[in-house]
């Protein structure tokens, strides 16, 4: 009887991971992701960095893209144009893009690209 109730919550496990790991790994590694939500909820700030390489960042998703013009303008980069996902800035001759993932409904990953 152990046995069959062992097997049956472990297959439930096996079912739920199958359909929530596409969710939690759909940008790589959750872990620095994960951390970089819990220091979003608990600060005042707006955005929070995930990673360096490539530069990306998290916002939460209902404050939309002008979260993002008004810290990049505060940043010196001029807002030039948004196409699709992907938000152009320039500053000093120098062009950048910033481009939106969604994640999880509640968050948005910002990764920049030269």
């Amino acid at each position: 009887m152990v046995k069959k109730k062992f097997i049956v919550v472990l297959a439930i496990f096996i079912f739920v991971i199958i359909f929530i790991s596409p969710i939690l790994f759909q940008e790589g590694n959750p872990i620095p992701i994960i951390n970089a939500i819990i220091k979003l909820n608990s600060s005042d700030m707006n955005f929070v960095q995930i990673s360096d390489n490539p530069d990306r960042y998290i916002s939460k998703a209902g404050e939309g893209n002008d979260i993002l013009i008004q810290y990049m303008d505060g940043e010196g980069w001029k807002f030039i144009e948004q196409n699709g996902s992907a938000y152009f800035f320039l500053k000093d001759n120098s062009e950048l893009m910033v481009k939106s993932t969604k994640y999880t409904g509640k968050y948005i990953i910002w990764t920049w690209s030269d």
